[in-house]
Order: C-alpha cells, then structure tokens, then sequence
C-alpha cells in the first residue's frame, strides 16, 4: 500500500470505519511507515477532543435563569408599564408605550387592508365565468348534459370533419 492510499484510509480506520479488508493491508503500512502512523495517532488524538453522543448519560440542562435572559436580551428588560417591546431597536431607543402601540395599530390595519384586498381578488376570481362553448359549461349540475353535450359537439365535428374531405375529394 502506497502512503497517498493509506492517508485516505486514516481517518476512517481512527473512526472504526473500515472492515478487515481494507483495514489489515492498513495496519501493516502504519507498522512499516513512520509518518503514516505519526498521521494515524495525530488522528485518534484529535479524536479524542470530542465527546462520543453515547457516552451523554441525558438530556444537557441549562443553567439556572437561563430562559430569562435570553428572554431580556432578545425582547428589551421588562418594564412596569406593560409587555416587552418585539422591537428591540424601539426597546433602546427610549421608545414609549404609546408609540408601540400607535406601530402595532398601524401594522394591524395594514394587515387588514390587505386580507380585504385578497378576499375580494378571490370573489372576484370565482365571479368570473368558465370556460364554456355553446351549451356546455364547466359548472354544468348534471354529469349526463354534459355527457350529452360532448356528443352532440363530437357529431358536428365529425361532419365538419367529412364535408372538409368531401370538398378535398371534388
């Protein structure tokens, strides 16, 4: 085995990777090659710099107050007043109750405005007519008409279709 071969191979012989196959021609190398086994034993140490997810006996905790400072630095310190600002910038920035609320009112209305809009797009879609030829629609009630209909317009085509050939045929 060539060095350029066995270095490929050392990081998954470290990691329990390879079978007997491709491990034994291996072990052999690094017996024989001093710079190869220096690369196999830099590899099992740095290994041994992580924990093996096994070896975790449960879950991590976290520590004691954790979720309330993570709550403060995304969210602004509580106040007295009222609840957390969502807008830290607005939070920092001195910002009053009010006018979070007079933004939050703006956004709700704008937000109002456009479900009306999407509402009415929508009636307005549905409003519109189907496609459609002469008796036959594509909101027609009853399966049989429309059956029906798709009949009658196959036999004014097929005699379209045979007066074309008839007038070919002169």
């Amino acid at each position: 085995m060539h060095c350029d071969d066995a270095l490929k191979l050392v990081d998954r012989y470290v990691d329990g990777e390879l079978g007997d196959a491709q491990a034994a021609p291996l072990r052999r190398h690094l017996i024989d090659c001093s710079s190869c086994r220096l690369s196999a034993q830099e590899a099992e140490a740095l290994k041994s710099w992580f924990v093996d997810p096994k070896a975790l006996v449960g879950p991590a905790e976290a520590p004691e107050g954790f979720a309330e400072r993570v709550t403060e630095l995304a969210f602004g310190p509580r106040t007295q007043k009222g609840p957390r600002s969502l807008n830290p910038a607005l939070a920092g920035a001195g910002a009053t109750d009010q006018s979070v609320q007079q933004l939050s009112g703006y956004v709700l209305n704008l937000v109002a405005a456009a479900a009306v809009v999407l509402l009415m797009l929508a009636f307005g879609i549905n409003r519109r007519s189907l496609p459609h030829v002469e008796r036959l629609n594509a909101d027609s009630s009853s399966m049989t008409e429309s059956l029906e209909a798709l009949d009658a317009l196959n036999e004014q085509e097929a005699e379209l279709e045979d007066q074309a050939a008839d007038k070919q045929d002169r």
